[in-house]
């Protein structure tokens, strides 16, 4: 019987009869027929289907991998290289229907795709593929014309396809309606486009790729949201090398790494740049990596010269979709040359309130065009901020100066903020008021300002090199200002170095001579904490020339201070007294007392390396008067631990650890790191000299701690005095002479 002639026999029968023909022996009625008999019937096409299938598997020979008629089978083919992404592969199959997201090109399509080839045994009723071009060029996909296509790739005839789109979802929804399919919606362009090509049956799967999250569909279709990353470097290398062959990767390893480096571990990025090597044979990996280095010409070399291969335009595709205060957000968080953005620093960007800013940022991470990688802290990887910054190269002068001043004053002006809960006594300078947009956070105590110099000090740093690099010379020498004391504090010493120098080179073309002053005291400092004491001189030298010069009197005492402990440090103890004492005279004309009390308790560590004990002591304990009638806590910390070395060399002990013990618990309410590594050590060496050898351990080794973790040099004479061959290692072993 042919299926037509079904077809009429059966178009006046009821459910039971229908149930009866396909457990006959004759030949079946095709899938066409039998979604046309459900339409004039009013029968569920997915009842009548399953019905169809049962009957042709239980008489057909098993072959083990053949497909019935109409079972779909439309994925793409996969990538033959196609690596890493294990823990996301299992993600995907534990989850089941989920939305894949993430920036353009980090492999979304792959992965789904990938995922359909490897779980196709999981859904033996076929794979559904359908390109929605949410962000292609032109119109996206239309949800009933992509029905249409399903439907009939399911086995519904031309005749059967309702007109309209509602009608198409829910016949699309009884097809497959008690079958194992997966559906692959891929480009996705928001939850409308997709909630009608859903499938309605528990027994199949959506994977939709998007760089959108789809947060409507996670709100009431219950569909969770997966987000992509950046592939591991140890991927990104295996894609290179499956590119390209190991053998060539393996001669240039460095290479692959610059080049992995350059692609921003981004996929496509990768697979762009294999395809340019492979096209050249002859060019080394080398000199490829080499011309990606310049960021002004590498989304050029990115390029194959059709759309979806150039990653230019497959990024434009994401910031057309934007609403236009999104899109300015994104052209202007080039600006920031920092690792991350808050949500404060992009208001001031946006030159916007925060809760405006909250939304747009919001907006951006939805687009997979930044990322909330840490809760309200945003980045994106560096080709994407390289095409920002394209954009923001089209934009005039004019909006540029005034989005990177109001970002140097948001840094700029919460840094001083910060500065007065921990540097109190700190000479302080007076910046311009902020500019207008530029956000300015409250900060409070202590703590909230060591942790937000902690999380901004990436930025800060990367802020005082841009605003060098454009001629803004008075901010150039006030952010490292800003920046000094919590770098010297935690032992960054390699920033501390870098915007110092750039600070003295900005305070000298601006002609700021104190400013210059300033810095050469702090690239000082930092010398002396290197053990570089020659070319601490030098700098605190040069430092007093210029104050002298100015008649800054304030600045030639600071000089004279810093002199002092160079000198005592070289070795010199008769002029490291003889500045200390300047220093002192000079701090008293300018009727600085806290100033006054650190330059005596200077003077008594010159006085004690001279030998003059008692001296010394008098200048200690008359500079901890001064600063308890002031309550300076933090000075007086330093103050405890000379008076303890004092006490140490005079040989009471006890009175030398009780000072050490007071400074170091002072230091660590200060989350001075340093200086409480500083006073640990002494401490234990105090105890040592006292004979309580476990004390001592106890001590240095809470001082190593700390020295490793800033890795400063010190740690080693410390380690030293911990290993089991050191004079110190036991009771009445060593001596401070001996270095214990």
């Amino acid at each position: 019987m042919t299926g037509k002639s079904q077809l009429a026999d059966l178009s006046g029968v009821g459910r039971t009869t229908v149930h009866a023909v396909f457990k006959n022996d004759g030949p079946l009625p095709s899938e066409h027929t039998v979604a046309a008999l459900a339409t004039a019937l009013s029968l569920p096409v997915g009842e009548l289907l399953r019905l169809r299938r049962a009957a042709a598997e239980a008489s057909r020979t098993p072959s083990g991998n053949e497909s019935a008629p109409g079972t779909p089978r439309q994925l793409p083919r996969q990538a033959a290289q196609f690596v890493g992404r294990a823990k996301d592969l299992e993600l995907i199959s534990v989850t089941g229907s989920c939305v894949l997201h993430g920036t353009a090109g980090v492999g979304k399509t792959a992965l789904a795709v990938h995922f359909g080839h490897q779980q196709a045994a999981r859904f033996p009723d076929g794979q559904l593929y359908a390109d929605l071009r949410g962000f292609a060029p032109g119109a996206s996909a239309d949800a009933a014309d992509v029905l249409r296509g399903l439907l009939l790739a399911l086995g519904v005839p031309e005749s059967a396809v309702p007109p309209d789109e509602s009608a198409r979802a829910a016949a699309y929804r009884s097809a497959i309606a008690g079958r194992r399919i997966l559906v692959v919606l891929d480009n996705v362009r928001d939850s409308a486009q997709a909630r009608p090509l859903l499938p309605g049956a528990a027994e199949s799967m959506a994977v939709l790729t998007s760089r959108h999250r789809l947060d409507s569909l996670a709100a009431r279709e219950g569909l969770p949201h997966i987000g992509l990353d950046l592939l591991s470097p140890a991927d990104a290398c295996d894609l290179l090398a499956h590119r390209l062959g190991a053998e060539r990767t393996a001669v240039e390893p460095a290479a692959v790494d610059a080049l992995v480096e350059a692609c921003a571990r981004l996929p496509l990025a990768l697979c762009l740049v294999a395809a340019r090597v492979s096209a050249e044979p002859g060019m080394s990996l080398a000199r490829t990596a080499a011309e990606l280095q310049d960021a002004r010409s590498r989304l050029d070399l990115l390029a194959l010269g059709e759309e979806d291969t150039d990653l230019r335009a497959v990024f434009s595709w994401s910031t057309r979709a934007l609403s236009a205060p999104a899109a300015r957000l994104f052209r202007l968080s080039a600006v920031n040359r920092g690792p991350d953005l808050t949500s404060a620093a992009a208001a001031s960007l946006a030159g916007q309130a925060v809760p405006a800013t909250r939304t747009l940022l919001r907006q951006l991470v939805s687009s997979g065009l930044l990322e909330e990688h840490v809760l309200g802290r945003y980045r994106s990887h560096d080709l994407l901020r390289v095409y920002a910054a394209e954009l923001l190269a089209e934009e005039g002068e004019e909006t540029r100066r005034n989005a990177r001043r109001r970002l140097l004053d948001h840094f700029l002006h919460t840094g001083l903020a910060a500065n007065r809960s921990h540097a109190r006594f700190r000479q302080g300078i007076t910046p311009a008021p902020p500019a207008p947009g530029a956000l300015v956070e409250a900060v409070d105590g202590l703590a909230e300002a060591n942790a937000w110099f902690a999380r901004e000090r990436p930025n800060l740093v990367a802020a005082v090199a841009d605003a060098a690099a454009h001629g803004l010379d008075t901010y150039s020498w006030q952010l490292p200002w800003v920046l000094t004391t919590h770098l010297y504090r935690y032992g960054h010493w390699e920033d501390l170095t870098a915007v110092q120098k750039t600070a003295g080179e900005a305070a000298a073309r601006a002609g700021d001579t104190a400013a210059q002053a300033r810095a050469c005291r702090d690239l000082g400092r930092v010398a002396v904490r290197l053990g570089r004491y020659g070319e601490a001189r030098d700098h605190h030298t040069q430092a007093l020339t210029l104050c002298t010069a100015s008649g800054d009197l304030a600045g030639q005492a600071h000089s004279h201070n810093a002199l002092s402990l160079v000198l005592e440090r070289l070795g010199d103890p008769e002029e490291s007294a003889a500045h200390a004492r300047h220093a002192v005279e000079l701090y008293a004309a300018e009727g600085n007392e806290a100033w006054r009390a650190a330059a005596l308790s200077r003077l008594g560590i010159a006085l004690t390396a001279a030998g003059d004990h008692r001296a010394a002591l008098a200048c200690c304990m008359e500079a901890l008067e001064i600063l308890v009638d002031l309550d300076d806590r933090y000075y007086q910390a330093h103050v405890l631990a000379t008076l303890g070395l004092i006490q140490h060399r005079l040989g009471a002990y006890d009175e030398a650890v009780a000072h050490f013990q007071d400074s170091v618990e002072l230091w660590r309410a200060f989350e001075n790191r340093f200086e409480e590594a500083s006073a640990l050590h002494r401490l234990g060496d105090a105890h040592h000299a006292g004979g309580d050898a476990p004390a001592s351990r106890r001590a240095w080794s809470a001082a190593l701690a700390l020295l490793d973790d800033l890795a400063h040099a010190d740690a080693a004479a410390v380690r030293a005095k911990l290993a089991p061959d050191s004079g110190c290692a036991g009771p009445g072993g060593g001596s401070p002479a001996d270095g214990c």
